[in-house]
């Protein structure tokens, strides 16, 4: 358990990485709401319209929205608080690690939905005996896709999801990655 000496200023004298905060302000309930309009401030700055509605959202204290309504907006907020926390703490480089990390889960994710599930696994039974059997010409094409966009992973499900939503609006592209997709060895 870890106690904290309240009358000890020198814990409390950190300088957190928010412009006129120290780490003392975290136990002092105005200089929190002051804090809290800090976020505030810097959600507007860089998301005007997901601030103004969670000013809405705050106003009313969340009162009308539906479940999915207050999910949605949280969902959109979140990834902001999330980087304010960080330089709150001065630990941005760290987590901007882990937040590319859900970034490319985020992208592989929608992948195996809009994509995996939707495309590939519905081609008909020929079309993947046909692509089974030019896999090693589909490999080619894919690997260009990849080299073609710069992806450098050896982690092949994100690499492929890469391709795929940097591709979503060719035909063509989609067309060889889905069959590539189907054609993949189970393992």
């Amino acid at each position: 358990m870890l106690i904290l000496n309240l009358s000890d200023q020198s814990s409390h004298d950190l300088t957190l990485g928010i412009l006129g905060f120290s780490y003392a302000d975290l136990y002092r309930p105005q200089r929190l709401r002051d804090l809290s309009e800090a976020f505030y401030a810097s959600l507007n700055q860089v998301e005007t319209e997901v601030a103004a509605q969670f000013e809405a959202y705050r106003t009313v204290k969340g009162e009308g929205y539906s479940q999915k309504d207050e999910s949605n907006l949280l969902v959109k907020v979140a990834p902001h608080l999330s980087r304010f926390v960080a330089q709150l703490f001065n630990v941005e480089a760290a987590a901007e690690v882990h937040f590319r990390k859900a970034a490319d889960e985020a992208v592989i994710s929608e992948y195996k939905k809009l994509f995996i599930q939707r495309r590939a696994k519905k081609l008909d039974a020929a079309t993947v005996e046909d692509a089974v059997i030019n896999f090693d010409r589909l490999q080619s094409q894919v690997d260009l896709f990849m080299a073609k966009q710069e992806i450098s992973t050896s982690d092949l499900e994100l690499a492929s999801a890469k391709v795929w939503h940097a591709n979503k609006d060719d035909a063509d592209v989609l067309s060889t990655l889905e069959k590539w997709a189907a054609a993949l060895p189970k393992v």
